[in-house]
């Protein structure tokens, strides 16, 4: 059995201002599913707005806290993906260990 790939999620703490803005696309139902989890969870600062697309055409945020701070890099398509293939079992792992929302 081959090992799972490593997430893209990530603390890295750089600006999302740094990250080129590639062409704009409408999220899939699981990234805006995923984007909610995180608007719930962060507040509505981490609106569809900030949502940037890398040139593989991921979606990709720098969920920030309401002071500003950026706590964590979702790649919304990837956990999408994971949740709805059964890897992230659960709304509630999603929170918990891939976005860290301990609600």
């Amino acid at each position: 059995m081959l090992p799972l790939p490593i997430p893209r999620v990530s603390t890295w703490h750089y600006s999302d201002r740094d990250m080129p803005m590639h062409n704009r696309r409408v999220l899939t139902d699981g990234e805006t599913a995923v984007l909610t989890l995180i608007q719930q969870g962060y507040g509505p600062q981490n609106s569809i707005d900030k949502v940037f697309f890398n040139p593989s055409n991921e979606a990709i945020m720098f969920v920030r806290l309401l002071n500003g701070m950026s706590i964590v890099m979702a790649n919304l398509t990837n956990l999408a993906a994971r949740r709805a293939d059964g890897t992230i079992s659960s709304d509630d792992e999603l929170k918990k260990k891939w976005l860290r929302l301990d609600k």
